[in-house]
């Protein structure tokens, strides 16, 4: 099954996700936003005011990665 034949997630399993993705954004100390405009979504510092740090967050199924572009 390739990643883009997956069922969508159960109740569970969105339970379990948003619970790891707390726990990376407490070890990393990174948020990730977002509004549906250009660059979304993004990472910022937790303790940063809202201005990304890095944009154009994307998972490439291929090579299971996900990829950000610095803001300069």
């Amino acid at each position: 099954m390739s990643d883009t034949d997956r069922p969508a997630p159960t109740p569970d399993q969105l339970a379990a996700f948003l619970e790891e993705l707390a726990a990376l954004t407490l070890k990393y100390g990174l948020v990730i936003e977002g509004c549906g405009c250009h660059g979304s979504p993004w990472l910022r510092p937790v303790d940063q005011p809202i201005d990304p740090t890095y944009d154009a967050l994307d998972y490439d199924a291929e090579t299971r990665r996900y990829t950000v572009e610095p803001i300069t």
